[in-house]
């Protein structure tokens, strides 16, 4: 059986080998002892002999291309159904022990990936369904972020891609354990409610330049809270280039804390102070529902979808009309942090036909979600 991995334990090349064995195998289960580094690498028990595979998206943008990749997936490997998994993840069930390996093969050759889509890791959220200069700025820093935050993934090529890529160099640590929700944003379009993160980062971005990012800690959202969701509070600001380096400090800093750790323990860690929080102007959050503008002069489309389950079900076919849609209209898709879908990217000459095929398929496009206002503890930081 080996002995346990340990969040902090990076597999030997026998415990490798030993998982290897019963990966081929196909006629008994994993050993309990092998359950925290199969999480990381993004597979999970089923409810009976099959497993889930679950798909690390940062920022929730998919191409054409990759959704219908994994709606194949689906159908080739698993239960013919996608899951919209909290966190931006997308989840396919019913994936035999068998399939495991050459189904996370064909996710790689889609440029997606299942590793670090769960286990002990932090969790990079982001929504930025236009395409102004100011929200593409943070949708790759929301990627970057993703990256530098992820634990080297040598064990998973070993495994499951019998290391086809050069993983570079390994950060400091196998596992960064724990499991900080961190959230960015632009305080006039807060899609994820950002203050509700441990870690949240606030973009000022003027549209023509950022400026940097407001960080604030502590917060969180309803379901942890026995009340209310908790704003965070700020903490510090901080310019571009130095956001990756001061959040891996902050996670390594988070491990196994009830509460975040002060300014100062931070500055601590970096060896050097941080500038005050600047003011921010009073956050919107949207839902993002509905036909929207991009700011490209294209379309975006928030379609809302029931427990987060992309099926063909009862009158409504939503599975075919998203794969017709991103057919023959080359929309993108995005995962929302609560679980619904944007489809992006599509013309305005196209908007007639977009309805016309998804009101015949029995999908009712939703209506266009109010955005509210909500206060910014970050107007006192100054």
């Amino acid at each position: 059986m080996g002995r346990a991995m340990k969040p902090n334990h990076a597999p030997t090349a026998a415990e490798l080998r030993l998982l290897a064995a019963e990966l081929a195998d196909a006629t008994s289960g994993f050993g309990p002892d092998r359950a925290e580094l199969l999480a990381l690498h993004g597979v999970t028990p089923g409810p009976g002999h099959d497993f889930t595979l679950a798909v690390r998206v940062p920022g929730g943008r998919l191409n054409a291309a990759q959704f219908l990749a994994l709606d194949d997936i689906a159908d080739r490997y698993g239960d013919g159904t996608l899951h919209l998994a909290p966190r931006q993840r997308i989840t396919l069930g019913g994936v035999l022990k068998r399939d495991l390996k050459e189904a996370i093969g064909v996710i790689d050759l889609a440029r997606l990936t299942t590793f670090a889509a769960g286990g002990n890791v932090p969790r990079v959220s982001a929504l930025a369904p236009r395409r102004t200069p100011a929200h593409r700025r943070l949708e790759v820093a929301a990627r970057r972020l993703a990256e530098h935050l992820t634990p080297s993934r040598r064990a998973y090529e070993e495994l499951w891609l019998e290391g086809e890529r050069d993983t570079g160099d390994d950060p400091e640590d196998f596992h960064l354990p724990t499991t900080l929700e961190v959230g960015l944003a632009l305080p006039e379009d807060d899609a994820i409610d950002v203050l509700t993160s441990d870690l949240a980062i606030l973009a000022l971005d003027d549209g023509a330049r950022l400026e940097g990012y407001n960080l604030a800690l502590g917060g969180a959202p309803r379901h942890r809270s026995a009340l209310a969701p908790r704003l965070a509070p700020p903490v510090a600001f901080v310019p571009p280039d130095e956001l990756p380096a001061v959040a891996a400090a902050l996670v390594r800093l988070d491990r196994n804390r009830a509460e975040p750790p002060a300014r100062t323990e931070l500055e601590a860690a970096l060896g050097r102070t941080l500038a005050s929080p600047r003011p921010m102007p009073q956050l919107r959050v949207e839902n993002h529902r509905g036909w929207r503008e991009q700011g490209d002069g294209k379309l975006y489309l928030g379609l809302p979808i029931p427990e987060g389950r992309v099926a063909d079900s009862g009158g409504a076919k939503l599975r075919t009309a998203l794969r017709l849609i991103c057919k023959g209209f080359g929309a993108d898709v995005m995962v929302t942090p609560y679980q619904d879908l944007v489809l992006g990217n599509i013309a305005v000459g196209d908007r007639l036909a977009v309805d016309t095929a998804l009101v015949g398929l029995g999908v009712t496009p939703g209506m266009r979600g109010a955005a509210s206002s909500t206060p910014s503890v970050l107007k006192e930081a100054s």
